[in-house]
């Protein structure tokens, strides 16, 4: 079953549950299910976006001796942590793990933990 059949499926059963409602209470109902779809469908393209930046991210930029390269990685270290602490959620943490890197004679100079934002 794909999300447009369970969105329906949700939809009819609800409809089905409250047989006999007003008509406003079954068309709040319906689109309230909708609102909640196209949020869910908002946030995965956003882990989709934020799994796409992590891995495109220079993550040994801190090595460069580029000045250029470094300030590149930087930015692109700025932008993924302000994006990481938008879309807070326990699967850009778990994304973030995985991508994240610090090579070994780096530990503890290069922080590498997940931003902390909202909470």
């Amino acid at each position: 079953m794909n999300k447009v059949e369970l969105k329906e499926q949700i939809q009819q059963d609800l409809l089905t549950y409250l047989d006999g409602q007003p008509q406003e209470v079954l068309t709040e109902v319906c689109n309230i299910i909708v609102r909640n779809f196209n949020r869910s469908e908002m946030k995965m393209n956003k882990l989709e976006q934020f799994q796409q930046m992590l891995q495109q991210h220079d993550w040994a930029y801190v090595m460069s001796d580029d000045h250029s390269r470094f300030m590149a990685g930087v930015a692109s270290t700025e932008k993924l942590r302000a994006f990481a602490i938008e879309i807070d959620c326990e699967a850009s943490r778990s994304m973030w793990s995985v991508y994240a890197y610090v090579p070994s004679f780096m530990k503890g100079r290069v922080p590498k933990a997940y931003p902390e934002g909202k909470k």
